[in-house]
């Protein structure tokens, strides 16, 4: 038996125990500090409809379709008992106590989790596997930093936790199960499926190691009478889990079957296009790399966690003959089957790898068998030269989470790993869900910025509205408003302050040292990474003005207030590329141009300056110049369909045919509402003589503009 060693020590489970109580503690207390999540924004709206139906008795539909967000694909578990919840005690959406009420229940959420992943690696590994297990999730501040705030993967990851825990055991009691463990694997799977469709998965997991359980235990020849307790409880677990999984979703409702099929397939190829940044280079959600959410593991799981993975595959051998085949490869195929898959398959994934947290419990179980074969068998040798030098090098691993976790609280899902050699601002994403906008607010209303004097109206402007709007709350009004404002083009907006969190923004403007601006007067860091910054207004809203006499036509004064702007700050590349605009506009094409170099200097990444450059080198006849220009346009965005048009327009200059039909294609292809692209390649194929392509172009291009 694994752990038999470390097992003759008779306190494990009360230290178990007293750590859990600890843990629980903090979890909880840190949920008070949790910020709010951009998808709350979806979460919190699907939450307040699903409460409307349920009250109406169906009588409110707004639940069965949301185009915002498509909600209505996803099981409504978490947000009905969230909203009823909220509900009752009287909270409404701009109360902070809304919010503190569902962040708590995600910290019962993820507590429940170590709950069961520990005392599933406490039927492998004993006491201390389980208290090793509860120290991994613990001093996991990705896992943990989600566990305060994400209504959506933590609660997934608890179905998994409590199916697989259930799974583990049946392995163990069939054909003769309790009844306890059938409810609870039924309970896992009204878990996962009543929050994603995708926790089907768990019933291919009870169906396949059923039939390996049934086979294993069979002689040389099949007794197939054998396999119908085998039927009977995989059909009483799937049949109660899959059916009262639906009792809270009522867009499955409609149709049990075919609508969560149907959400299934949606969700798996998912329409979404969320910008992102990976390994120092803008990437969109749909086109990223097939090892990105791998990298996002090796990146930012802990070393204590990893290195446990490791000990576990170096001792194979070693628990193989200590625990029973199927209950070691239960871990091993719930971690790896979803990675594996993942990878070939490439979905649609973005913020992180936080779409399969849960992998979590068999990672987390796997990790802690490796770390109590790996001590135990140095205990057995040499207690003092091996096994405490063992626990030592473990506790200092948990240490150098540990720090992260209390230096930075609620912000530590922003955690990565000391395999990253080098920072990662400007290479990965870090605050990608915008929380320290919290942290942002909160310091302004210490600074008594907010409320401002009763006489005084402040706007403050965010790229995280909603959590911006949210935690303002009862103070927004006619003394405070919100705007949504991206910061790349904040200067082009009225606003008094700034809350502007280092995302959405190119790798390289972040790598040079362009965030937080100048004007920034409270930055917020995550050790030594600004990931949040405080802006007070203080460039005479030039830019501003500029921009709104531009699209006055008034370009005269457009072109005066831009100059004023670059004179009072040269690093504005927002007024530099407006300036070039503008004289775009004007037909000052040498002059563009080098307004455009200016802005490009300051942020070198962005294709929309780019495509400014480019436009003053095509009007100029430079067509070297301006193809490069594109072409590297496309190297940061290969999909840019304005660079692909511009590019065919050259080829086609150039009556190099071929090159303008293949890049006014790609054009297309990208943006199949680009009508100019129909028009140019019409042309394109009337001067090769096709007058068929040539008329058929034509006419794509009379049905998108209206013309007969």
């Amino acid at each position: 038996m694994l752990g038999a060693e470390l097992r003759k020590w008779s306190q494990w489970s009360k230290l178990y125990w007293g750590f859990f109580a600890l843990i629980a503690i903090v979890t909880l207390a840190l949920s008070f500090r949790a910020g709010i999540n951009a998808d709350d924004f979806f979460q919190n709206d699907y939450s307040e409809k699903l409460v409307d139906y349920y009250l109406t008795s169906g009588q409110d539909t707004s639940a069965l379709y949301i185009e915002s967000g498509s909600m209505h694909l996803y099981g409504g578990l978490f947000e009905t008992v969230a909203g009823f919840g909220n509900r009752a005690l009287g909270n409404e959406v701009k109360d902070p106590a809304y919010h503190h009420f569902r962040h708590v229940l995600i910290a019962i959420c993820t507590l429940l989790i170590i709950f069961f992943v520990s005392q599933w690696a406490r039927r492998l590994g004993g006491w201390p596997a389980a208290f090793i297990a509860i120290l991994l999730l613990f001093f996991a501040p990705r896992f943990m930093g989600h566990g305060i705030m994400n209504p959506k993967d933590i609660p997934f990851a608890l179905g998994f936790a409590i199916h697989l825990y259930y799974l583990s055991v049946l392995l163990d009691t069939m054909p003769k199960p309790k009844w306890s463990t059938v409810i609870g694997s039924s309970i896992g799977l009204i878990v996962a499926i009543g929050l994603r469709p995708a926790g089907i998965l768990l019933i291919f997991y009870l169906g396949l190691f059923f039939l390996l359980h049934w086979r294993q235990n069979q002689t040389k020849e099949l007794k197939l009478a054998s396999l119908l307790p085998y039927v009977k409880y995989g059909a009483i677990i799937t049949i109660a889990g899959y059916f009262l999984a639906l009792i809270t979703w009522p867009y499955a409702l409609q149709s049990p079957l075919t609508n969560v099929l149907e959400a299934f397939n949606l969700q798996a190829n998912i329409a979404v296009r969320i910008r992102l940044l990976f390994g120092g280079k803008i990437w969109f959600s749909d086109v990223t790399p097939w090892y990105y959410p791998l990298f996002g593991i090796l990146r930012t799981v802990p070393i204590h966690t990893l290195l446990g993975l490791l000990l576990f595959t170096v001792s194979i051998a070693y628990l193989r003959k200590r625990l029973k085949g199927l209950q070691l490869v239960l871990p091993v195929f719930a971690f790896l089957f979803p990675l594996i898959y993942i990878s070939i398959q490439n979905p649609n994934l973005y913020s992180g790898w936080r779409h399969i947290l849960f992998v979590i419990p068999s990672l987390i179980v796997l990790a802690s068998l490796g770390w109590v074969a790996i001590i135990e068998q140095f205990w057995g040798k040499a207690p003092k030269k091996f096994g405490y030098p063992a626990w030592g090098i473990f506790a200092v691993l948990l240490l150098i989470p540990g720090f992260f976790m209390a230096s930075n609280g609620a912000l530590m899902y922003t955690y990565f790993n000391k395999l990253n050699l080098s920072s990662p601002l400007g290479k990965y994403e870090i605050d990608y869900w915008g929380l320290s906008t919290r942290d942002a607010v909160d310091w302004m209303r210490e600074e008594g910025i907010i409320p401002p004097n009763p006489n005084d109206t402040i706007i403050i402007a965010g790229n995280f509205e909603y959590g911006l709007k949210s935690w303002l709350g009862r103070d927004l009004g006619p003394n405070v408003k919100s705007r949504y404002v991206r910061y790349r083009e904040r200067r082009q907006s009225d606003w008094d302050y700034g809350i502007f969190i280092n995302h959405f923004i190119n790798g390289r403007h972040l790598r040079e040292g362009y965030f937080p601006p100048e004007n920034a007067i409270k930055t917020f860091y995550v050790d030594d990474i600004p990931v949040a910054a405080v802006v007070k207004r203080s460039d005479n809203r030039y830019t501003y003005q500029a921009s709104k006499a531009m699209k006055a036509r008034n370009l005269v004064l457009a072109d005066s207030l831009y100059r004023l702007a670059v004179q009072v700050d040269s690093k504005n590349e927002e007024a530099w590329i407006g300036m070039a605009q503008n004289l775009l506009n004007t037909r000052q094409f040498p002059a563009a141009e080098q307004a455009a170099r200016e802005g490009i200097a300051i942020d070198r990444e962005n294709v929309n300056y780019l495509q400014i450059l480019g436009l003053a080198q095509l009007n100029q006849n430079n067509l070297n110049g301006a193809e490069g220009t594109f072409r590297q346009c496309l190297e940061i965005y290969p999909d840019l369909a304005s660079a692909n048009y511009y590019l065919g327009q050259i080829a086609y200059n150039r009556k190099d045919y071929a090159k303008a039909v293949e890049a006014l294609e790609k054009a297309i292809d990208a943006q199949p509402t680009l009508a100019q692209a129909y028009l140019l390649i019409s042309r394109v194929y009337a001067d090769m003589g096709d007058n068929n392509a040539a008329q058929q172009y034509q006419n794509y291009y009379n049905q998108l503009t209206g013309k007969k």
